[in-house]
């Protein structure tokens, strides 16, 4: 049973999409160790570690320096996305919180909310992303996608929103939750049950069931990349955002 959901979801391409709309500004950590604007709150004493001094309003950070750490030490970076507002009717482009755009980053300790996605890695790999909190985005509270590889997604809270990845493999994901149940990422598995989760993501698995699970407020509620054999039976699934399933390439279903 899927409630305000899309039943389905099959597709085989991500494009990126990375406008911000105008009534906000953006924080650049350059390529050269460089913080724009130089009064962002954000401090580095070795351009290696850097540290959110102070909650972001109406903002995104776009991280282009690779072999660095970005430390919210707790504090919040906030979008204008309204929750549960589908953001096109708030007449908004696509609005990353956090834009990696390098390799070997580690983002940890941040509360993101309110954008399309919060933290969004696309074609980069060997980035750490922990012990973070994902509230309320939109599309995905992290999304890895387009060949993004080798990147670590461990001990996230996500609060209706989830994971999303696309196109992506060889990905390390443990020990994160959505809405208070454990999200289940299975990477090359095969013959397993699922039947215990807040959100499911099947990556090159092949003989998997996933029934009788009761999802909600995420932005994809059970996604299958290149999965094969799966049994999905008997799930109920509320307010999946794109879908309540969403279906990559080379699949195939022996009941759903």
């Amino acid at each position: 049973m899927l409630l305000g959901s899309s039943l389905l979801y099959v597709g085989c391409s991500e494009k990126a999409k990375s406008q911000i709309n105008l009534g906000f500004w953006t924080i650049y950590i350059r390529a050269n160790g460089s913080i724009e604007p130089p009064d962002a709150p954000i401090s580095t004493e070795d351009n290696i570690t850097y540290i959110l001094r102070g909650d972001i309003i109406n903002a995104s950070i776009v991280i282009e320096r690779s072999n660095i750490v970005l430390d919210g030490n707790n504090h919040v970076i906030q979008g204008p996305i309204k929750p549960y507002v589908n953001p096109f009717q708030q007449f908004y482009e696509p609005l990353l919180g956090i834009n990696i755009s390098a390799s070997s980053v580690t983002i940890k300790n941040i509360v993101v909310k309110n954008f399309m996605v919060g933290i969004y890695v696309i074609r980069f790999s060997n980035n750490m992303i922990l012990n973070n909190t994902l509230v309320d985005n939109y599309w995905a509270g992290i999304a890895i996608v387009a060949g993004s590889i080798d990147n670590k997604i461990l001990n996230n809270t996500f609060i209706n929103d989830g994971l999303l990845v696309s196109d992506s493999y060889n990905n390390t994901v443990a020990g994160n939750s959505v809405n208070g149940k454990p999200l289940v990422y299975l990477g090359d598995a095969a013959n397993l049950t699922v039947d215990n989760a807040g959100q499911v993501i099947l990556v090159r698995c092949n003989g998997i069931r996933v029934e009788n699970l009761n999802i909600e407020s995420v932005g994809v509620a059970i996604e299958l990349e290149r999965t094969n054999n799966t049994v999905i039976a008997r799930n109920i699934i509320i307010n999946g955002r794109i879908a309540g399933i969403w279906i990559s390439c080379y699949i195939t279903l022996t009941e759903l």
